[in-house]
């Protein structure tokens, strides 16, 4: 989350990962005029809607996590309950986050990363579903995603950024909450950039 200018090495720390690769992808996205560079190469802005747009081609939800079906039978209220008192790694995402801010339409399938989905659905209480299921578990390939949560109404939630992600490259209306979602995020930028 911090603020430009940016230079490589700064971007790559906080990524963790190697400067030559942040090179290269910056002079991508600086082709793309996702990203505007000095002449020093420091990124002095970030068109993070594009850049959002982008990701999601790229690493769409289904390339990025396992995904299993469940049935909270009690309903999504019961299910929030549950997670609120979890002692488990867990991040909610999609439809339930975008339906807080800015909403488009109810929830009616709670997406939820965890680590273990077995395990998770047994503690919540969850019925494995193929139709019907109006919960979503999602293990993702990188467990760093849990290292960086919000919290909204006593909930860990994914940052903006990824529940945008993640809704661009959903079925439905998931687009369609991408973008009013994204819409909210340039009316309130400090607000979620901090």
């Amino acid at each position: 989350r911090a603020k430009p200018p940016l230079g490589v090495r700064e971007l790559a720390a906080a990524a963790d990962t190697d400067p030559g690769y942040v090179s290269r992808l910056l002079g991508m996205l600086d082709r793309e005029a996702i990203v505007d560079r000095t002449a020093r190469g420091r990124v002095e802005r970030i068109d993070w809607r594009k850049l959002l747009l982008r990701w999601s081609e790229e690493a769409p939800l289904e390339s990025r996590t396992t995904a299993s079906t469940w049935l909270a039978a009690r309903g999504l209220k019961s299910l929030w309950d549950s997670l609120r008192g979890a002692d488990i790694p867990y991040l909610v995402t999609g439809s339930a986050v975008a339906a807080g801010i800015a909403p488009v339409a109810p929830t009616r399938l709670a997406s939820v990363y965890v680590e273990d989905p077995e395990g998770a659905a047994k503690m919540l209480g969850l019925r494995a579903a193929d139709a019907g299921a109006n919960v979503g578990l999602l293990q993702p390939e990188d467990d760093s995603l849990f290292g960086r949560a919000d919290d909204r109404d006593g909930l860990r939630t994914a940052t903006l950024p990824v529940v945008v992600a993640d809704l661009l490259s959903g079925p439905g209306r998931s687009p369609a909450e991408a973008e009013s979602l994204m819409d909210w995020m340039a009316a309130h930028e400090e607000v979620w950039r901090g």
